[in-house]
């Protein structure tokens, strides 16, 4: 999750519009934040922490919550990899075979799906070598 996806989630939680939220522009102009919401501009860390202040959402929720998106993708693909690992070392295309399915119905990025799909894919070929 970006910075501007996570800004968008707590404002609309809290039931805002973006002028609101920005203290009627007197952090950030609303049209230069409706950017960064979109990720198409960035934000100094300065309005970030007066923006968080403003609004009542304590940084170090802001930021876990900005975080554990991406620790939970590193876990994921870690998990597939090891998996691939041990499966190769044991001779245990089966085992493989099943990570398939299981990438499928993962949480990761169309991008990292398909990074994740051509290694499976590797180590499938190389089981058909033997």
């Amino acid at each position: 999750m970006t910075i501007g996806e996570l800004l968008k989630k707590y404002r609309v939680s809290q039931g805002k519009k973006q002028a609101e939220f920005t203290k009627r522009g007197l952090i950030v102009s609303q049209s230069y934040y409706s950017k960064v919401e979109k990720n198409i501009n960035r934000i100094t860390a300065d309005s970030l922490i007066e923006l968080l202040n403003y609004n009542n959402i304590p940084l170090w929720k802001f930021f876990s919550q900005l975080n554990s998106t991406d620790e939970l993708k590193y876990q994921q693909i870690k998990d597939f990899n090891n998996t691939m690992v041990e499966a190769y070392y044991e001779n245990n295309i089966e085992e493989v075979k099943h990570l398939k399915p299981l990438l499928e119905a993962s949480n990761l990025s169309i991008k990292d799906k398909e990074e994740e799909q051509l290694i499976i894919d590797a180590w499938n070929r190389s089981y058909e070598t033997f």
